[in-house]
């Protein structure tokens, strides 16, 4: 398993996907994704509907299995990890929708996850994907970013 603190300590990529492949079944979904996110960076994942995005963040997170290609989080290999080890080492979801508390705020229900995952005073869980539109209701703010990247 990662150590959670070797991901605020990492120099290198905090996450590194390389050639990510994934789908349903027989489906392909997800051709060929690559990208490298740096300490403090945030990447947007933008297309149109049904164009592999929540596929993307579900394979990133464990929930399908890659079909081909890496993933790298703190520099450990975590493309064959259970979901739950993932969450443990910091990746997390917050997906749009029914999915989530639609009560609370996008902060409260990251906090949710955390305290579940016993990680509350660790920091930011690292966050994959989200929306839902209720982030403009943030209690206190998110560390903004240096710089940023777009995945189209």
């Amino acid at each position: 398993m990662i150590n959670p603190g070797r991901i605020e300590a990492a120099t290198h990529s905090v996450l590194r996907v390389n050639d990510l492949h994934a789908g349903y079944g027989r489906i392909p979904i997800v051709n060929g994704v690559s990208f490298s996110l740096e300490a403090g960076q945030v990447i947007g994942v933008s297309g149109q509907n049904g164009m592999g995005k929540t596929t993307m963040l579900r394979a990133l997170v464990g929930q399908i299995t890659a079909s081909a290609g890496t993933i790298h989080l703190a520099g450990c290999d975590i493309t064959h990890a259970p979901a739950h080890r993932r969450a443990r080492s910091g990746l997390g979801y917050v997906p749009q929708g029914r999915e989530i508390f639609p009560g609370l705020t996008t902060l409260e229900n990251l906090q949710i996850g955390a305290a579940g995952q016993g990680r509350e005073g660790r920091g930011q869980p690292l966050a994959a994907g989200g929306g839902g539109g209720r982030s403009g209701r943030l209690k206190s703010p998110l560390p903004t970013a240096p710089s940023s990247k777009a995945v189209t």
